[in-house]
Order: structure tokens, then sequence, then C-alpha cells
């Protein structure tokens, strides 16, 4: 005799899993998240009622970029850039409070057009070596500074002339403050400099402003 709960169980594991999937690609490897973040993710992109970057990278014609920031204890934020047929333009939502992990609504959203400068500052900063590998250069011990709890999500994310890639860092702002703390001086600390100054890029030209960064 069939458990109908054990069925409905692992019926709703694979539709959690499969939702995730469509988002981001699963994996321990570089260029990968977890299962468990890749639904975290996916459940706040599709709340924002955004689309799958990594569905749709196979469209060579596709070049869409995305930041995705998502804080503990503010609203998340996602802002993509698109080349459109109008030329380069951007979309920006975020979401009403969340409650634990579960994403809340739209409460605002704007798409508007960027300059070609804009877009190409963009895509030049996203082509860094440091932005787009964040952990290639990181020792053993600083990679385990980079695991921590509280604090927020910066996940960039691109799907252009065909290729998809995603990077994903706990707060890499904070490695910046504790540099000036005395009991960190001697310390060897991780540098996301460049992984960040290009998130931020994307709330400049969002103009998005007053936002606690963290």
């Amino acid at each position: 005799m069939i458990n109908i709960r054990a069925f409905l169980l692992i019926f709703a594991c694979c539709a959690a899993m499969a939702h995730a999937t469509e988002y981001f690609p699963i994996g321990n490897n570089e260029g990968q998240v977890s299962a468990f973040h890749a639904t975290w993710y996916g459940d706040q992109l599709k709340a924002m009622k955004e689309p799958s970057l990594f569905g749709a990278a196979k469209d060579r014609k596709l070049n869409e970029v995305r930041f995705l920031w998502l804080r503990s204890f503010d609203k998340a934020i996602a802002v993509r850039a698109y080349m459109s047929e109008d030329g380069p333009r951007l979309h920006a939502v975020r979401l009403s409070a969340q409650k634990d992990l579960h994403p809340g609504t739209i409460e605002w959203t704007q798409d508007i057009a960027l300059s070609d400068r804009q877009w190409k500052t963009l895509l030049e900063r996203l082509s860094r070596p440091a932005v787009i590998f964040p952990y290639r250069k990181l020792t053993n011990e600083q990679l385990e500074m980079t695991l921590g709890s509280d604090g927020a999500q910066w996940i960039l994310e691109s799907a252009l002339d065909g290729t998809y890639h995603i990077a994903d860092v706990w707060s890499p702002t904070s490695f910046e403050e504790l540099k000036h703390r005395k009991d960190f001086r001697d310390i060897a600390l991780p540098n996301f400099n460049a992984f960040a100054g290009c998130c931020l890029y994307f709330l400049k030209i969002a103009g998005i402003k007053n936002e606690r960064i963290y």
C-alpha cells in the first residue's frame, strides 16, 4: 500500500528541486550553488517575477546581467541590466519585508533606459577575474572566513553570448570593515573589493540609495 504522505513529500521535494534547477546550476563546484541556496534564491526571484538567466542562457542573442541582494535584516532587491532592441535597459525590483527565508511581495519596481556608457562600464566590471572568480586566490583560512549566517548574500549572474555564470559571496564589504579593527590588523582577510564594487555599481545606475550595505 502506498504511503500517501510519503508520496506527497517526495513529490514536493522533486517539485522544489525542479524549481531550483530552473534558476541555478546546482553543485559544489565553482559557478554552482547548493540545492538549499538554489531554492532560496529561486523563490525570491520568482516572487520578483524575474526571469531565469540560467534557463535562458543558451540563447546566444540574450545579453542580461543581474545582481540579487538578499539581506538578513532588510528587503530583497534585484537589479537586472539587459540589451533590448532599443538599446540597454535596467529593471529593478524590491520586495516587502520577508519572514524567515520566505519572500515578500513586490512593493516597488522600475524599468529605465541605460546609456551606452553605463552598459559598457557594467560589462567591463563584470569581465574582471576578481569579479567572475572571487574565491580563486583565497587561502583555505580565508575561505573559512566567508561562511556566515546573518549578513547578506550578494549574487551576481550573467547570461552573455550563450554563456551563463554566477558568483555568490556572503557580505563582501564586511572584510574591508574588519581591516580597521586592531584585532584583525595582522590577519590576511579576503579581498572582495572588485566584486562588491561591481554589485554596488548596479545599485548606483538604478538610483537606489539610502540602503544599509552589509
